[in-house]
């Protein structure tokens, strides 16, 4: 009856340990698929991590073609500027070009004039030949006329003679009586001769009173009042054409004048961009110094934060080495905290004098306060917070938190899928031992069939009873060692209830970074939208980037600065956080360092918004930078302007040589030809150099004050950033030393697993060698 029972009851253990078997092959089972899935996740992380760094590199080309979107709206302004100037040329241009027309038609008219002048010149020489040929034979004609009156006196004179004489021969005629035919002959002879004279003396008369109504009356004074009518036309045509030609000579000086001083003003213009360069040069060397002294500083302060780190990790070694106790721990962690809060309260008193001597900063310090006021209230509202702000940050910045949080839950899932394969392993071995302990049951049950036949023989085979007896003592001892490994199997079982738990937490860590993902896909689908359309406008920026290539290469350089200072910050803020979620373990694990590690948080809030007070200061100094990139290119597109005003007044100082030279063949001037653009083009320069002076003035005091304001914060910001790291250096050796101790105690508890399963193992061995 004893062995049936036994029997039984080994049957009984046997269903059990079947049962326990199929259980834990379910649980392998699903162990295998839940590490099929956690391999799945895994290449699911790395795919997301490669995306993660495409996201990185989409992101720096969306800052870089958003910087271009600026430039490509600058330049956008700069070439409305430009084509206006350009209007305001070509009208002026087509306003020379008028001028210069008028010029050259005014010139051919002179030609004209000129031509007609010189013909009518010769007319007149013509009719001063003709007039004087005529005056000529007036003169001829009126001389043989008194030659003709002298004779017509003379044959008067010889006639009255002649009378006088017959009338003296008719006297001695009458006196002698007596007159002979010689005397009548002679009487005869000269009465006719008389007659003749007289006859001829009548025809010259007529003749001269012919000749003077011809000459005086008819030809010679109608000729003369013609052409004196005519030389007074001509005269005043002359008069006027001298006139005109004075006009377009003063017209032609004016333009030659204005020209001159085109050339002067453009000289001028020149040296003042000379200047200009000269200043812009010597405050690009003056800011490429200060930023090269930062860089040191910065450096330094990289060094020293590494001197310090490195003497704190051997203090903390030392520590760990020397505080054995806990008691003694813990109060020599209260004495430090204590200490570091001295020189917190100390460091703090400080900065309110500081704060107090620096005037402008009282409005970041009221809004540090105030936030510091709101962030007092608890740790949850401190994490709150901080997650509001660094979702306020800018995009990059919280991408990269996104992705060092991605990164530890991977790390977290791997360390998870590591212990699941660890504890899949223990299982595997629990499983062969299960397979063992049920090869031993089957030659118990082929001992408990030998022993029913040895009932039959009971009374023949005591002896062998005594030993069956011997045997059932010694499978009670087997039974309890049995019901042992239930036990050891049970807290399997809990620790494998625990890892399934710990799986479906990782599940639904998994299922937050597939919603992460997801999110990051659709931001990656409206990044990838973004720059397509970004590199269609690169395609018309392709043209511009051609006169930027050395501003992009000093650009470049002072981006890689700001992303090497940018992961620097990230690293902090990566550290400060991992910091803060060992504040938090340590305060779930430790309930008498809570108070103290309040007031820690509580001074951390305070240098959290030192921190953030650095971050405001670091988007300054970008801001900054991104003036100085646009002062520059100003100043480039100021040189560019400046070279084609330089080139169009070269080509219409080319335009108006060309003009004068014309014009000097004419014989005009040209100082009439640009008086009405002297007046526009002097306003428009002086409005060139009054805006180039204005600028140059402005951007030198903005960035004169913003770098004396960035120096004072930078050297605030160093100082808050020292103290939060000598915090969180201490904060973080005391959470080592309990994650050390956390780590001594699991794996106590590991190896205490360990021998147990050993002994079962032995003890599994000699049941099967018995």
């Amino acid at each position: 009856d004893e062995k049936a029972e036994s029997i039984l009851e080994y049957k009984d253990e046997l269903d059990q340990t079947k049962l326990v078997v199929s259980k834990l092959r379910q649980e392998n089972v699903e162990l295998a698929q839940d590490a099929r899935s956690a391999r799945a996740w895994r290449d699911e992380a790395d795919i997301l991590r490669e995306r993660a760094g495409r996201v990185e590199a989409l992101e720096q080309e969306v800052i870089r073609y958003r910087d271009k979107m600026a430039d490509i709206e600058f330049y956008k302004t700069r070439v409305e500027e430009l084509r206006e100037d350009n209007r305001i040329l070509v009208e002026t241009k087509e306003m020379l070009e008028e001028q210069l027309a008028s010029s050259r038609r005014r010139a051919e008219q002179v030609l004209d004039l000129e031509n007609n002048i010189l013909e009518l010149k010769q007319t007149i020489n013509q009719i001063t030949i003709e007039r004087d040929a005529d005056r000529e034979r007036l003169q001829e004609l009126m001389e043989e006329n008194a030659q003709l009156h002298l004779s017509t006196k003379n044959s008067l004179g010889e006639s009255a003679t002649l009378a006088a004489q017959l009338d003296h021969l008719r006297k001695a005629q009458q006196l002698s009586n007596n007159g002979s035919s010689v005397g009548s002959d002679l009487i005869g002879d000269a009465q006719a001769r008389v007659l003749k004279l007289q006859l001829e003396n009548q025809r010259l008369e007529a003749e001269l009173e012919q000749v003077k109504r011809d000459s005086f009356m008819s030809s010679s004074a109608d000729k003369l009042l013609e052409l004196e009518k005519e030389n007074k036309r001509l005269s005043l045509k002359v008069t006027s054409l001298q006139e005109l030609g004075q006009k377009d000579k003063s017209l032609l000086l004016e333009s030659l004048e204005e020209s001159e001083r085109k050339h002067q003003e453009t000289q001028r213009l020149h040296q003042t961009i000379n200047t200009v360069k000269t200043n812009s040069q010597r405050h690009i060397d003056e800011l490429q110094q200060e930023n090269t002294h930062l860089l040191d500083l910065i450096e330094s302060l990289r060094e020293r934060q590494k001197k310090t780190t490195d003497t704190r990790l051997l203090d903390v070694e030392t520590e760990n080495k020397k505080l054995t106790d806990v008691n003694f721990q813990l109060q020599s962690q209260v004495s430090h905290l204590e200490y570091e809060k001295q020189q917190l309260n100390r460091l703090t008193d400080r900065l309110r004098e500081s704060a107090d001597k620096l005037s402008e900063v009282e409005h970041q310090k009221a809004e540090i306060e105030r936030e510091n006021k709101d962030l007092s209230r608890a740790v949850s509202a401190f994490r709150e917070s901080c997650e509001r702000h660094e979702t306020l940050e800018h995009d990059y910045a919280s991408l990269e938190v996104e992705y060092s949080r991605v990164s530890k839950m991977l790390n977290n899932t791997k360390e998870t899928v590591t212990k699941l394969e660890s504890a899949q392993s223990e299982k595997m071995e629990l499983q062969s031992e299960v397979e063992r302990l049920n090869r031993t049951l089957e030659s118990l049950r082929s001992s408990s069939v030998r022993l029913a036949d040895l009932e039959t023989e009971k009374e023949s085979q005591a002896q062998q009873l005594t030993l069956l007896q011997k045997q059932l003592v010694t499978l009670k001892a087997e039974r309890s060692r049995a019901e042992q490994l239930e036990l050891d199997l049970l807290s399997a079982g809990n620790e494998v209830q625990k890892k399934n738990r710990s799986l479906e937490s990782v599940q639904k860590k998994l299922a937050g970074m597939e919603k992460d993902r997801n999110e990051l896909e659709n931001e990656n689908t409206k990044l990838q939208r973004t720059v397509e359309t970004l590199k269609l406008s690169t395609k018309k920026l392709n043209e511009l980037e051609r006169d930027l290539t050395d501003m992009e290469g000093t650009n470049d350089r002072l981006d890689r600065e700001n992303k090497s200072l940018h992961k620097e910050v990230s690293r902090l803020r990566t550290a400060m956080e991992v910091k803060d979620g060992l504040i938090d373990e340590a305060a779930s694990k430790t309930s008498t360092l809570e108070r103290d590690i309040k007031r820690l948080n509580k001074e951390a809030l305070h240098l959290r918004g030192s921190d953030n007070r650095v971050r405001e200061l670091e988007k300054e100094k970008r801001e900054i930078e991104q003036q100085i990139i646009t002062e520059r290119k100003t100043l480039n597109c100021l040189r560019e302007d400046l070279v084609s005003e330089k080139v169009k007044t070269q080509q219409l100082t080319n335009q108006l040589d060309s003009l004068n030279s014309d014009l000097s063949k004419l014989g005009l001037n040209a100082t009439n030809v640009t008086a009405p653009n002297s007046d526009s083009d002097k306003d428009r320069y002086k409005a060139l150099e009054s805006m180039l002076e204005e600028t140059l003035k402005r951007s030198v005091e903005v960035r004169e004050e913003k770098i004396a304001s960035l120096e004072s914060r930078l050297t605030e910001s160093v100082n808050r950033n020292k103290e939060l790291r000598n915090q969180f250096m201490d904060v973080r050796s005391e959470l080592e030393s309990l994650r050390q101790r956390h780590q001594e105690e699991d794996a106590s508890l590991s190896e205490d697993v360990t021998r147990e399963v050993t002994k079962l193992r032995d003890t599994l061995y000699r049941t099967a060698e018995e």
